[in-house]
Formats: structure tokens, C-alpha cells, sequence
């Protein structure tokens, strides 16, 4: 077990880790790179995909791939415009359209499945103890991975602000899905009911935040992003994603239910 308290420190690698150099499941060969952050002693206690919004793997998605790692994980931050030279070298006005490129969508998604077997084969993972987290628009694409997954398979999936619209085929999800929402968000809060139920139906273990006072990118508040980072640690343990041995105990089944709690 990785050492636990306040004084847990992170060993990062810079936006240069090679996703899927050793093979690792990129379907047309590219090197894909992006920003691996990971306990700087001991295991970790699991590993997380990091799929981040149309800006891309900005200094904030890398400070949301720190906090994790804080906690004990190792995190994969994979960055959508590898293939362009990386996020700093696409200039933001350009970036939407290439995010809608012709099959710009499943190059990213063969690069976040290249990512969770970097994290199971060269970081040392378990295959059992691995999730997705998806930000904004790249929680799209971590929807999209969970509902087809090639090996290793997800144990949990954590959106945050993906318009609950693109999230359809709830039916073939086989992962538990936390998705967080700010109550400000009008673009989300209309189909709430609708992603509810849609998850509901499917009989998939599911929680649904939403976020008083706060609005899309709450994860850009420093008060707004402790809570959601505590409701999430907290949400990850209980589906023994963040545990000593990352798997569940024997005779121990997921819990399952629709639950949708306003947070101040």
C-alpha cells in the first residue's frame, strides 16, 4: 500500500510518456504522448485515464492529473491533439475543429484505450483496478470507450459537465458512472432526468452531483474542485477503485440505483 497523509508527493513525467510505444493499443501505429503523474513511492493504488475538454492537456488538466495522484493513483493524461504536436502547438480558435474531424473522434478513443494498457503493461497496473475520467467534451469519448471496451475493461467511469445528450447506449455500459454536473449549467440541466433514467434502465450502478452555485467548468474553482475531488475519491473507494489490492473483496457486488443529491 502506497504511503497515505498529507505529505504524499507525486512523481510526474512531462507531456512525453509514450502512450502506446511498446505497442500498447493504438490501431494505426502513431506514438501517442501525454503527462503520466503517479505516486512518487510505492504502488499505486490504481489507475485513472484522463480524458480532458476541447482545451485540451492545459496546466489545469495537468493539476487535475496531480491531484490524483496525490490520492494514491497513477493517472494517464492523454492529450487530444497529440497527433497535431500537442496542445500548445494548436491554437485555440483551431482546436473545435479538429476535436470534429473526420475520425478525429476514434483516433482519440484508440488512444485512451492505448493509455489504460500503458497503465496495465509498463506502469504495472492491475487490469482490475483500472477507470476513466472525462472532462466537458472528453467525457464523450470516455463514454464512448466505456461502452465498448477492449481489454483491459473499466471499473469506473467519472464525467464531469458531458452534455448528458451525447450520452446515449447507456445499455452497453459495464462500468459504474459518476457524473458531475454545476447546478448553473443550463446546456446539461434539462436532460438530467432524461441521462437518469436513460441509466436507470440499464440497470447501471450510477450517481449523479450537481453542484450548487456553480456552473460547466466548476473544475476551474479551487472551493468547487475540492469538493468534487472528495465526493469522487469517496465515490471510487466504495467501488474498491482506490483500495490496497484495487479489486473487489470476495462475496462484496456493486450496489446499484439512481441517485441524484444537490451539493452546496
Amino acid at each position: 500500500m502506497p504511503p497515505t497523509g498529507p505529505r504524499r508527493q507525486v512523481q510526474p513525467a512531462p507531456l512525453g510518456v509514450p502512450v502506446n510505444g511498446r505497442g500498447a493499443g493504438c490501431t494505426d501505429g502513431t506514438l501517442v504522448r501525454g503527462y503520466l503523474a503517479a505516486p512518487a513511492s510505492g504502488m499505486p493504488r490504481a489507475g485513472l485515464v484522463l480524458s480532458p475538454g476541447s482545451e485540451g492537456a492545459t496546466p489545469a488538466m495537468v493539476g487535475v492529473a496531480r491531484a490524483f495522484a496525490k490520492a494514491g493513483y497513477a493517472v494517464l493524461l492523454v492529450d487530444p491533439f497529440a497527433r497535431e504536436g500537442g496542445t500548445r502547438a494548436v491554437p485555440e480558435a483551431d482546436r473545435p475543429q479538429l476535436l470534429a474531424g473526420p475520425d478525429a473522434a476514434v483516433r482519440r478513443q484508440s488512444d485512451i484505450r492505448g493509455a489504460a494498457s500503458y497503465l496495465a503493461e509498463v506502469v504495472g497496473v492491475p487490469t482490475d483496478a483500472l477507470g476513466l475520467l472525462g472532462l466537458g467534451f472528453g467525457g464523450v469519448d470516455a463514454w464512448e470507450v466505456a461502452k465498448y471496451p477492449s481489454p483491459p475493461a473499466y471499473r469506473a467511469v467519472v464525467l464531469f459537465s458531458t452534455l448528458p445528450s451525447f450520452l446515449m447506449g447507456a445499455e452497453h455500459v459495464r462500468a459504474p458512472v459518476l457524473a458531475h454536473y454545476g447546478a448553473l449549467d443550463r446546456s446539461a440541466a434539462a436532460d438530467l432526468p432524461v441521462l437518469e433514467r436513460r441509466l436507470g434502465d440499464a440497470g447501471i450502478d450510477h450517481t449523479v452531483r450537481v453542484h450548487a452555485a456553480s456552473g460547466r467548468a466548476f473544475w476551474l474553482n479551487a472551493n468547487a474542485a475540492k469538493a468534487v475531488m472528495r465526493e469522487t475519491l469517496d465515490w471510487l473507494k466504495a467501488r474498491h477503485l482506490g483500495t490496497d489490492t484495487g479489486t473487489r473483496p470476495p462475496g462484496v457486488a456493486p450496489s446499484r440505483g439512481r441517485r441524484r443529491t444537490l451539493l452546496n
